[in-house]
């Protein structure tokens, strides 16, 4: 007798749905299989969360692709499989008249509400009875909570209260493939590291999930980019039941190739850093900006720059070679140069061509993204979609743009939507489409990942008013407690304004707080763990201007 979940699809060809869909358990391990190559490619972000949670390598993996397996979980309602009422009928032999409310009650919602609900105390008690009930589901469910919500928005912890969501032959189901997936990704090793967590005092789990509730964000985020490249074309459907290990073993296969096709892994950074390495042409007119950012010595970890000098003194070019020389030191994987205008964006984005490159390996072919509504009206972007695209769906409705290609590489999955535009290699866009990941807003998740290991830039400061500087604090101090950098650029910047950016910033390093003194112009102010200081600077001789008082 087969196993209840090979009567549930998960995918389904519009045109023809009754004879092209791909079953549930299928993409659930397509999505697994994502999951798995990116994680393989990525070992400084496993390291650093697993760091975080106390868990080895091999633990934090396989919980990880457990959990991903599940982020479907809310399919198996009769609600979602009613979409397609024919395969319904074809596969499980009834009709309902039940209907899916993709507004209000949403598939990865009911696969919280199912988990949460009828699969965790059985959970406990199979494997974690050892422990208290309420330990284990108060510190396994921040990790679950990360993977159902891939469709950008949290799920609620309870939105139905009272209401039985699902039939005893869906919980039946999704409890056989529950069990099906524990089995295909956890060692007894893995489930012991968990359980010895859960025994530890109230106040070391608290300590760890506090350190670890941070990062769930990028978690979340690279559930959401798994599903949606687990979604792609590259995964042929597939409606015949066969053994699930081996279709995961093939399906490994298949993701290696869709990974690649859509760059979502970091480019190898240059060993060679500096101004004469990015700005040849001017390697020996710099200006005193220029120079000193090339010159002055980069602190460990974490870092906040922040460059004050006159229009034309070169701190975009200070900022790249800060850029170049935080990278190679392996302070980050990438970049985000974030202006006030689409019209500033445009002409950063044809100055950063040239040079973007040049900041990684020259065996790599890193990509560069314009981030912002009016993207499509340059042509250099346009160009520079890549040839070999492959179709690859953004959330729910398919993508089907030409192929294009040009100087600038980008993968054309990655320009087809903002919301992407942050987990390109480099980036350039309005500042808002960092600002947004300091917002409640949809896939903020997906935002905060990709500015995980990116340096970020933020020019033109002054222009800021009050509530963006308020936004941007609160990113300044997220960034900071991730280990990320941040470069901002401002021609004239108010000194209480200037010590309240660098008050956020080592808010988030967690070390005490400091003076600020030097109001000379133009200054160079660096603020690190262990560093904090104020150097001025002179600025170009044909930039100086007396002013008579």
């Amino acid at each position: 007798m087969s196993s209840l979940y090979y009567k549930y699809w998960g995918k389904a060809d519009k045109n023809d749905s009754e004879k092209y869909y791909h079953l549930l358990v299928y993409h659930s391990l397509d999505v697994a299989a994502v999951g798995s190559v990116w994680l393989s490619k990525n070992k400084f972000f496993v390291e650093s969360i697993s760091s975080e949670l106390r868990l080895s390598v091999k633990a934090f993996c396989e919980w990880f692709l457990f959990f991903l397996s599940l982020h479907d979980l809310g399919k198996f309602s009769v609600r979602f499989q009613n979409l397609i009422a024919e395969l319904l009928r074809k596969l499980q032999g009834i009709e309902s008249d039940l209907k899916y409310d993709g507004e209000k009650l949403r598939h990865d919602q009911l696969g919280w509400e199912l988990y949460y609900k009828y699969l965790l105390a059985k959970f406990h008690d199979d494997c974690f009875k050892e422990t208290d009930a309420t330990n284990f589901a108060n510190f396994i469910n921040v990790f679950a909570f990360c993977f159902f919500g891939h469709h950008g928005v949290p799920p609620q912890l309870d939105s139905s209260p009272g209401v039985d969501l699902f039939s005893a032959c869906e919980i039946e189901a999704a409890s056989a493939f529950f069990q099906e997936m524990k089995r295909l990704f956890l060692s007894g090793e893995s489930i012991d590291e968990i359980r010895k967590i859960i025994q530890l005092s109230r106040k070391e789990r608290r300590s760890i999930l506090d350190h670890f509730k941070k990062y769930s964000w990028h978690i979340a985020g690279l559930v959401t980019i798994c599903d949606w490249i687990g979604s792609g074309e590259t995964f042929k459907y597939n409606s015949e039941e066969s053994d699930l290990r081996i279709y995961y073993e093939n399906a490994l296969k298949v993701a290696e190739e869709a990974v690649i096709k859509a760059e979502i892994t970091s480019s190898k950074v240059s060993s060679v850093s500096g101004f004469a390495h990015l700005f040849p042409d001017y390697v020996n007119t710099p200006t005193p900006l220029q120079k000193i950012c090339n010159e002055i010595d980069i602190p460990d970890g974490p870092q906040l720059w922040i460059l004050e000098d006159v229009t034309g003194s070169g701190k975009t070019e200070a900022a790249m070679t800060l850029v170049s020389r935080i990278l190679s030191s392996g302070g980050g994987e990438g970049c985000f140069i974030a202006l006030p205008t689409m019209a500033t964006s445009n002409a950063m984005y044809e100055r950063m061509a040239s040079v973007y490159n040049l900041l990684f390996d020259q065996n790599e072919k890193p990509s560069l993204v314009l981030s912002h509504g009016s993207r499509h009206l340059s042509e250099t972007f346009r160009n520079s979609y890549r040839d070999t695209y492959v179709n690859l769906p953004d959330d729910i409705e398919e993508t089907d743009e030409e192929r294009q290609e040009g100087i600038v590489h980008c993968a054309q999955w990655l320009a087809d939507s903002s919301k992407k535009s942050l987990l390109a290699d480099c980036g350039v866009g309005t500042v808002d489409q960092i600002l947004l990941a300091g917002l409640p807003v949809r896939y903020q998740d997906l935002r905060i990942f990709g500015m995980c290991r990116k340096v970020i830039v933020i020019d033109e400061v002054h222009a800021y008013d009050a509530y963006m500087l308020r936004l941007l604090e609160n990113i300044l101090s997220y960034q900071a407690s991730i280990g990320s950098s941040i470069i901002l650029l401002s021609a004239t910047l108010p000194q209480k304004v200037r010590k309240r950016l660098a008050e956020s910033f080592t808010k988030g390093l967690g070390v005490e707080q400091f003076s600020l003194e030097r109001r000379e112009f133009p200054l160079i102010t660096v603020v690190g763990k262990q560093t904090v200081f104020e150097k001025p600077s002179e600025t170009r001789k044909e930039l100086n201007r007396s002013v008579k008082v």
